[in-house]
């Protein structure tokens, strides 16, 4: 696991293809420009690395394996590879995570009031947290969901209504997804998912096995990272600076300009 503060010169903008450049130009304000920025930065650094390559020939496809669409989980655009990546920014957080030989979704969100992700069983549950819990603890359940969500390739195309997890102060565990759509079990997800834990307590071992695990992103955030298969029982946390990270010259600021045409 990775972490980063926003840049708001995002010199790795001159390692952006098309569509990249584009998704950038479609963010209006600097701050989401500089998150989406620092997060390619900081993912075609390590990767880079990883690979043995320069991190400007790290490249991307984010097609959802679903719908088809240019918002889908990214992935390494170069020949085989057992890396697998998840990337997630929220406020003054950039997170990545890499794990070789599995799967990994990760997820980060700032403390704040939110609607529309609750199951009508998690709603009963923070009817008896006290009103000065209940926005952590939507926060730890949201990201929990969006962490697995992730890690199986569906991101928001399912209703995260559908999924009860655990809440703030617990282990993270997914404690009922019935009936997941077909979508989901076309992504691997079991016909009825259930009891996932960071024990491995959970009904589908081997390549199916999932876990989720807490992370520490810092006061007035919560943050979730999922992994599918096998993989390392400990998560490792570090913060980087996305541009003086090794792995690579940068690119000069001139460089950078040109490449979004400014």
């Amino acid at each position: 696991m990775w972490w980063a503060e926003p840049d708001p010169d995002a010199v790795a903008r001159a390692w952006f293809d098309a569509a990249e450049r584009a998704r950038y130009e479609r963010y209006r304000r600097p701050a989401d420009r500089a998150r989406f920025a620092t997060a390619r930065a900081l993912a075609r650094r390590v990767l880079a690395a990883r690979l043995d390559v320069a991190p400007g020939e790290v490249r991307f496809d984010t097609t959802c394996r679903l719908c088809g669409c240019d918002r889908g989980k990214p992935r390494v655009v170069r020949g085989p590879s057992r890396l697998d990546f998840s990337i997630s920014h929220a406020g003054e957080r950039v997170v990545l995570a890499v794990v070789e030989g599995a799967e990994v979704g990760v997820d980060v969100e700032r403390i704040a009031t939110v609607a529309g992700i609750l199951s009508s069983a998690e709603l009963a549950a923070q009817g008896r947290l006290p009103a000065r819990s209940r926005a952590v603890d939507a926060i730890t359940r949201w990201t929990r969901k969006e962490a697995l969500l992730k890690v199986y390739g569906l991101g928001l195309t399912v209703d995260p209504r559908r999924l009860t997890v655990s809440g703030a102060g617990e282990p993270p565990r997914l404690l009922e997804w019935p009936d997941p759509p077909e979508a989901a079990r076309a992504a691997g997800v079991p016909g009825r998912l259930a009891a996932i834990d960071p024990d491995g307590g959970h009904p589908h071992h081997g390549q199916d096995a999932v876990r989720m695990y807490d992370l520490a992103p810092g006061v007035g955030y919560a943050a979730t990272v999922a992994l599918r298969g096998p993989g390392p029982d400990t998560v490792r946390e570090r913060w980087v600076d996305a541009v003086s990270l090794p792995g690579g010259a940068a690119p000069d600021r001139s460089d950078a300009g040109a490449a979004d045409g400014q």
